[in-house]
């Protein structure tokens, strides 16, 4: 488990921990971590603000240069390339030489999104200040804007059965990919659960029936897509205290932060066929 703070970041192996400190001689290039993105290749890019740096088989192979590049969110483009907000809008990052080949969308309203990914052949992203979503095509064209309901804000994306969910504090919206994002109901337990409540994640996998759903003032819940039923995760924890968090779901826990707090994590035994998520 990597654990990225504002004093390092850090690497649980189930008993120990290793932290990467700035002051190491091999180290990232800040150790303020703002983002982590783990890929298919084993390879661990973690976000400062200094740029991006490169961690391989539990070692630093590569640091950004001494520039101040805030990387608040980064996906995979392609094999070659990821994609990150910066300053001015979007840019792609090489990952072969380890630098950025191009500003490919010059947007204000995407600087600094905290909240970018990559949908078969578009690219989401939350504009920064407003309760909106643009989404580009792999040319980096605007194909078109989601405009959430006033006073929405944005806490996260992910992807589940062709439908592109976002997490908000004013509830759970769901958009077809197949139908151009058009505006897509939820089943009627999901919309019972997730209706005018500040739902902070909502992790699914296209290869599991089995989504784990964090809600303020409800609690961590397991939802069975298939039969539409529910789990409650910890009996008596209702996230009440919570203003923001990270989360991930590995084979046997559910890791959750709460107002960057170190990470809790509670027991999936209860649970079949529970996924492996990779940090994003």
């Amino acid at each position: 488990l990597w654990i990225g703070t504002q004093k390092g970041l850090n690497r649980y192996n189930g008993s120990t921990y290793r932290i990467y400190s700035h002051q190491d001689s091999l180290s990232l290039a800040s150790d303020n971590i703002l983002s982590l993105y783990a890929d298919t290749q084993n390879r661990l890019w973690v976000g400062t603000d200094a740029g991006i740096n490169l961690i391989q088989d539990g070692r630093v192979v590569r640091r950004s240069a001494p520039i101040v590049d805030f990387i608040f969110t980064m996906d995979s483009f392609s094999d070659d390339a990821l994609i990150f907000s910066d300053d001015i809008g979007l840019a792609l990052y090489d990952k072969h030489i380890g630098q950025v080949k191009d500003s490919v969308v010059v947007d204000l309203d995407v600087s600094y999104s905290r909240h970018i990914c990559c949908v078969d052949q578009y690219v989401c992203v939350a504009a920064q200040t407003k309760p909106v979503i643009h989404v580009y095509n792999r040319d980096f064209e605007l194909h078109k804007k989601i405009y959430l309901p006033q006073g929405s804000t944005i806490n996260d994306f992910t992807v589940h059965s062709n439908t592109f969910y976002v997490s908000t504090n004013r509830g759970l919206l769901g958009y077809s990919i197949v139908d151009d994002f058009s505006r897509q109901e939820l089943s009627s337990a999901l919309s019972t659960l997730t209706r005018d409540e500040n739902v902070l994640f909502f992790h699914a996998a296209s290869s599991s029936q089995l989504i784990y759903i964090g809600i303020v003032g409800k609690g961590l819940f397991s939802y069975n897509s298939v039969t539409g039923q529910f789990f409650r995760i910890s009996a008596q924890d209702t996230l009440n205290d919570v203003r923001h968090c990270n989360s991930l779901v590995t084979s046997q826990y559910l890791w959750f932060s709460r107002n960057s707090n170190p990470p809790e994590m509670f027991p999936l035994k209860h649970l079949r066929n529970a996924i492996v998520f990779d940090l994003h």
